[in-house]
């Protein structure tokens, strides 16, 4: 017997049990979000890596200035040497792949989504903390809908994220206290170095939801769909133009020459990775 089962209903706040086991439909337009992270998408003035302005907001410091000077006066076929050039040396194809969507994007913080079979998804879907973060989710969803088939009341809609708090980092939090408790804070290790290129140091935030979902009253089993969305700013703030290294490269002093100077083309976008794993569970124990 599990703590689960040993715990009473008052105290575990679950429906009464029903004399009979009842599934409720998953029917719904969107995902369900079962619980989200994520920073401010919008310029603030301590970060603004989406800003796409001359002058930036915030300005240049004096240090910043003198670092874009360097630069300043090249043609953009010069920067686009430069920053492709670096991208690629560091990421391959998938630095090319990063800088034509940022050379051909029209609006600053527009959303660009990587699904099955871009080479952006697989490299995420390769990591091994991208793995872990999914085998915890998927175990937390299981214990949580073997919960629900215990005292005969199985609905998903019941682990809906919607209590704001802290996650790690900082960040905010959209999330269920019965919910799942896994966050989807992807960090991005040093070694990882195409990954490093292309988002740097973590994702910005994102969220994990249930996008299919059905279960099976006499076999007692169910089938699912988790749709993973990993968020990120393709984007420059003003101090990467400085040292230490990997910033204040001549790479990404084009590129924040080019994010800021040099339009049509060349605007910062929201980079959208979105994963989907099928699920299964069961058979379990009905009370």
């Amino acid at each position: 017997m599990t703590d689960y089962e040993r715990t009473s209903r008052f105290e575990r706040r679950d429906p009464p049990m029903a004399p009979f086991l009842v599934v409720v439909p998953f029917t719904r337009e969107k995902p369900l979000v079962l619980i989200k992270t994520f920073d401010e998408h919008f310029p603030t003035p301590e970060k603004n890596d989406l800003n796409a302005t001359d002058p930036p907001m915030p300005p240049l410091t004096a240090s910043e200035d003198r670092m874009v000077k360097t630069l300043a006066g090249r043609t953009s076929l010069e920067l686009e040497a430069l920053m492709a050039g670096e991208l690629f040396f560091l990421a391959g194809l998938l630095g090319v792949e990063m800088f034509n969507l940022f050379r051909n994007n029209p609006a600053a913080g527009r959303r660009i989504e990587f699904r099955a079979g871009s080479k952006l998804t697989k490299a995420v879907e390769a990591t091994v903390l991208f793995e872990s973060v999914h085998q915890k989710v998927h175990g937390e969803f299981n214990d949580l809908i073997k919960q629900q088939f215990f005292v005969r009341f199985v609905d998903p809609s019941r682990l809906e994220a919607t209590k704001m708090g802290k996650g790690k980092f900082g960040r905010t939090l959209l999330f269920n206290p019965n919910g799942i408790k896994t966050s989807v804070d992807i960090a991005i290790p040093p070694t990882n170095i195409p990954l490093q290129a292309v988002i740097g140091g973590s994702f910005q935030g994102g969220q994990v939801a249930l996008k299919e979902f059905s279960a099976d009253s006499a076999k007692k089993t169910y089938k699912a769909t988790l749709e993973y969305t990993l968020i990120d700013h393709f984007g420059v703030d003003n101090n990467d133009v400085l040292p230490p290294p990997p910033h204040g490269s001549p790479g990404q002093i084009a590129f924040w020459l080019l994010q800021h100077r040099y339009h049509p083309g060349h605007y910062p976008y929201l980079t959208t990775v979105i994963i989907e794993r099928e699920i299964a569970g069961g058979p379990f124990v009905v009370g």
